[in-house]
């Protein structure tokens, strides 16, 4: 019995920890990707494809920086609601999902420091790895 009850404890340890896998997972993503691919590149490449206008002077870890409001919306599908009712012409119930599509906000602002005398890229933040999703993938593809 103590088998039993062991093995229910480590099948919801493990289901409880996979949501956590995500916000781990996006975190080793921007260590091990992202940062090594902009570090040590020029600040103005950046500027550029954030743009300028849209860009706040800031500091981050005692260094300069640009921070830009990259927040977007995304298109999901969710169950909007349920129907049942009883069939007239058979026996039996007819039962069916009704889905509809919804713009989700994802706020996302990255944060991207310099060094001042050679205008180039010394770490960057982003408020919110797991949903700045499309950010990071134009980071990855500049």
């Amino acid at each position: 019995m103590t088998h039993i009850i062991k093995l229910i404890i480590s099948f919801l340890t493990l289901i409880s920890l996979g949501g956590c896998a995500a916000e781990i997972g996006s975190a080793l993503g921007i260590q091990l990707i992202e940062k090594p691919m902009v570090r040590g590149e020029s600040i103005e490449k950046y500027r550029d494809a954030f743009g300028r206008s849209g860009e706040v002077e800031t500091v981050l870890n005692g260094e300069p920086a640009y921070k830009w409001n990259l927040s977007y919306y995304q298109r999901v599908t969710v169950e909007a609601d349920t129907y049942a009712y009883h069939n007239l012409d058979r026996p039996g119930m007819t039962t069916g999902i009704i889905y509809e599509d919804r713009d989700i906000l994802r706020p996302c602002q990255l944060t991207m420091s310099y060094d001042p005398k050679t205008r180039l890229v010394t770490d960057f933040e982003l408020t919110n790895p797991a949903k700045c999703g499309e950010v990071r993938s134009a980071l990855r593809n500049l």
